[in-house]
């Protein structure tokens, strides 16, 4: 094995110890990591080690999906490892002795960069996808709705004035002095 085999076989080794879970900063409480499973419209469904477990979306803030780190290992592997390829392939050709071993190492670490290029997309893309779900549904308790308001007693005064009819527009005169009325003998005993 020569020495860039061996250094792309330590970066494969490097990235296998990335997490595969995504990690959810939330609004009200510290971050949680495992995988998203699926959501429904108001939360997502988070399976960590112990249990699995709703989250409100308006709780989150942001998430870190796994696979991104792979993907960009990968894809830069893949890109140094093709260079390698289109240099070492006229040796690979003309290689007399140990021919296998030195195209295996022309060919290989491209094909462990493109396998992790691979991978860390799909499991990118199963965090988002299960992250955009909204067909399950939710278990958890909903807040009560809220109790119907009667109208206040000032309304009902309200209501009762616009019951009134309605005052005449002919102009009223004012009075100037008002005639004395005088008291009604029948009714004084």
């Amino acid at each position: 094995m020569n020495l860039r085999s061996a250094g792309s076989t330590l970066i494969f080794l490097l990235a296998l110890g990335c997490s595969t879970t995504s990690t959810i900063a939330r609004v009200n409480g510290p971050p949680v990591e495992g995988d998203i499973v699926g959501g429904s419209r108001d939360t997502i469904f988070v399976r960590s080690e112990e249990n699995e477990f709703e989250i409100p979306r308006d709780d989150v803030s942001s998430v870190d999906y796994p696979g991104n780190v792979h993907a960009a290992l990968g894809g830069g592997v893949l890109a140094y490892r093709a260079l390698n390829i289109a240099v070492g392939l006229p040796k690979c050709n003309d290689q007399v002795d140990n021919k296998a071993a030195f195209c295996t190492g022309v060919f290989l670490p491209a094909a462990i960069g493109a396998g992790l290029l691979i991978w860390g997309l799909i499991v990118h893309h199963d965090q988002t996808s299960a992250f955009g779900d909204t067909s399950r549904e939710s278990l958890l308790q909903k807040p009560p709705p809220r109790p119907f308001r009667q109208a206040p007693p000032a309304v009902e005064h309200e209501r009762e004035l616009s019951r009134a009819p309605a005052p005449s527009s002919e102009p009223v005169a004012p009075a100037s002095n008002p005639e004395p009325v005088a008291p009604n003998p029948a009714a004084v005993p």
